[in-house]
């Protein structure tokens, strides 16, 4: 064995490695928003050490082994225009595995750090570095002395130009939310309530009820949260307030149904006179974070108020995200050929979904530096089960039982709207059979959103939080996967596929473990429970509109029969307009509001257009009987309660809303790509 091979092969490599990792490790400390102090500043040196070990060893090794690998190879004469275009190019090649592998690197470190224990990605990471940075380094070793120089200084600057490249095509998509990375309660901050619990409250969004398997016999499609039910208080006929994203989680957030919190179509933001659950729970000493991956739950529509920190995942589909850089992610000349070739990208909201997990691992680290016994609320918006269905490859092949036909494939990719509306407009251009491969693809959606729960409570499992964390898991509507007249989507239907959602409740010490509440309640009932929970209550000029949860068990004073929840679904717009743009369709059945009001068995729909229908949902829950609100005793009395609803509202006279922030290219994007921008 050589030493001075093996010693030249150590610099050459050690070199190399630092200076990958000083570009990774100081886009790493950009992207967290901290300066170079605390995890910045040991996430720094971490990244710098291992790139420089990883390369060093690696070089000397392969130099050790093959010692024909290194030396001073003679330098050429003579430079051709082939061979100078050869050089480039490999110069180029190497500097993309560079910074490809520099991402894998800092992302496995990532997961091992936050807490995930991923020993075997890490050691598949370190690996693959190993490999890419050893053939990095010996390629350069092997050139003549003063060539040497000049190829690490070209590798140098194609590498930096290279990521700048990245940036501009990302244009600006590079950051989790609008507020940096840390978190905490600023000091001066209220003690809460003494024995004031934790609290995270997921919403999967999106997901109806009756394709989440929370019982033994229905499709297994979330194995994970069927377990954790066992564990929890499960609402069965929970009902969502609103069937589509804005007015729900307004609802959700502030207690108030959407004739007053106004949050819907025609508004589409949060009010800033209402006092949300964020800013009770801040008021009262709670440390916040949200992680919201759809766009209209963000600071765009106010949606961030009261919390510490907000991050919108929906921006990590771009260059960075908790586990470090992805070029090949964002060359959109690979993007482009992979759409060519007819296999669609991997969806935006799914990356965001199993991104998420790392991301509240940070913030729950910075959270424990500056104050572990603080309680912290902590809302998450999963959005996998969301248009379009494009579930990863093996969800996609556990649940895909034939080739999707071509109508289908559209509702795969980003631009699926468009189709959405088409198919809607002109029903008869699906089969039974493709509605039944949409359901396939959803249903793929909701297992992969499954194991990103598994991940997610996992993590609270073993940092020893979830005993003394109030776990609250719902939805803000469902999906129509082709029923009621080939409806999609989560548009012109306040039937019960949109509005029942699954909603467990897992805090053992107060709803106990494996209950199950069948009478019908409303998810904005999730507001006041919280605060209960956590000894806080409501502003007296906004008391909350629904009552507390039931503690999985019969609510004293009240018949089953007897209880009820209002849904309310205003008039379209966006939706009616996306329609009018289609030759030869007709938009005027849609072109209404509703609202609903169900019991256990019954549900009365009232409508603007002056008809209403009844539905005897024991004997029909698919909906499919409307029947003459007159014909029963039950539509009688629904009509009752929905006039005594209407007039126990107190519709709030809000100042003009000043012109609010103007959303960024890649809110737009995404929020084209969900449907909500034409």
């Amino acid at each position: 064995m050589n030493k001075g091979t093996v010693w030249g092969g150590l610099r050459t490599g050690f070199a190399a490695g630092l200076a990958a990792g000083l570009v990774d490790a100081l886009f790493a400390v950009a992207q967290s928003g901290g300066g170079l102090a605390g995890s910045s500043l040991a996430a720094f040196l971490i990244s710098l050490s291992l790139w420089g070990m990883i390369g060093g060893l690696g070089t000397a090794a392969v130099g050790a082994v093959f010692p024909e690998a290194g030396g001073d190879a003679p330098a050429r004469q003579k430079t051709t225009v082939i061979s100078f275009c050869k050089k480039a190019l490999f110069d180029f090649v190497l500097t993309v595995l560079f910074v490809s592998a520099a991402g894998l690197l800092a992302g496995r470190t990532a997961i091992l750090v936050s807490g995930a224990k991923d020993f075997a990605g890490l050691a598949a990471g370190v690996a693959a570095t190993a490999f890419v940075l050893s053939a990095a380094g010996i390629a350069t070793w092997r050139q003549p002395p003063g060539r040497r120089t000049r190829f690490l200084r070209i590798a140098g600057f194609a590498g930096l130009g290279l990521v700048l490249i990245i940036i501009a095509l990302d244009r600006g998509g590079t950051r989790a939310g609008k507020i940096d990375a840390g978190g905490g309660a600023p000091a001066g901050r209220p003690a809460p309530p003494a024995g004031s619990p934790s609290v995270l409250l997921i919403v999967m969004d999106t997901a109806r009820a009756d394709h989440v398997s929370l019982r033994e016999g229905e499709r297994e499609t979330m194995p994970f949260l069927r377990r954790l039910a066992a564990e929890s208080a499960v609402y069965e006929r929970a009902v969502s307030p609103s069937p589509w994203t804005v007015p729900a989680h307004a609802s959700l957030f502030t207690g108030q149904y959407a004739e007053v919190h106004q949050a819907t179509f025609e508004h589409r933001t949060l009010r800033p006179e209402l006092e949300t659950m964020a800013e009770l729970l801040r008021s009262a000493g709670y440390s916040t974070a949200a992680f919201s991956s759809n766009p209209n739950v963000s600071s765009l529509f106010h949606f961030d108020q009261g919390f510490d920190r907000f991050y919108e995942m929906f921006r990590l589909s771009g260059l960075w995200d908790a586990r470090g850089l992805d070029p090949v992610e964002n060359l959109k000349i690979l993007k482009g050929l992979g759409a060519a070739l007819g296999s669609p990208r991997k969806k935006r909201s799914d990356r965001a979904a199993a991104e998420t997990q790392p991301w509240i691992a940070r913030w729950l680290d910075s959270q424990n530096r500056r104050d572990k016994n603080r309680p912290f609320f902590i809302f998450v918006n999963y959005m996998p089960p969301h248009l379009p269905y494009n579930p990863p490859p093996a969800y996609r092949r556990r649940f895909l039982k034939n080739r999707p036909s071509p109508p289908v494939r559209k509702l795969m990719t980003d631009a699926c709207y468009p189709e959405v509306w088409r198919l809607i407009a002109f029903p008869t251009l699906m089969r039974p059979a493709d509605y039944g491969r949409l359901a396939e693809l959803y249903d793929g959606e909701l297992a992969f959103l499954d194991s990103c729960l598994e991940r997610l409570i996992a993590m609270f499992r073993e940092r020893g939080l979830l005993e003394e964390t109030v776990v609250i898991i719902t939805s803000d509507h469902g999906e129509n996967l082709g029923e009621h007249g080939g409806l999609l989507n989560h548009s012109f239907s306040i039937h019960q596929t949109l509005l029942r959602v699954p909603l467990i409740v897992r805090y053992p010490r107060v709803f106990g473990k494996n209950k199950r509440y069948a009478g019908v309640v409303s998810t904005g009932s999730i507001f006041p429970t919280v605060l209960k929970l956590a000894g806080v209550s409501p502003a007296d000029n906004w008391p909350s509109a629904f009552g507390l949860l039931p503690d999985a068990g019969p609510t004293a004073g009240i018949a089953p029969e007897e209880e009820a929840a209002v849904s309310e679904y205003e008039l379209p717009l966006s939706e009616l307009g996306a329609l009018a743009e289609l030759p030869g369709a007709d938009a005027s059945a849609f072109s209404l509001s509703q609202k609903a009001v169900q019991t256990d068995s019954w549900k009365l729909v009232s409508r603007s257009d002056g008809r209403s229908f009844l539905y005897n949902l024991a004997a029909d829950p698919g909906e499919e009987i409307p029947l003459d609100p007159r014909s029963s005793p039950q539509g009688a009395r629904l009509e009752r309660l929905l006039e005594h609803w209407r007039a126990g509202l107190h519709i709030p006279h809000f100042s003009p809303e000043p012109p609010g922030p103007t959303a960024d290219e890649k809110t737009r994007e995404t929020l084209r790509s969900l449907g909500y921008l034409r």
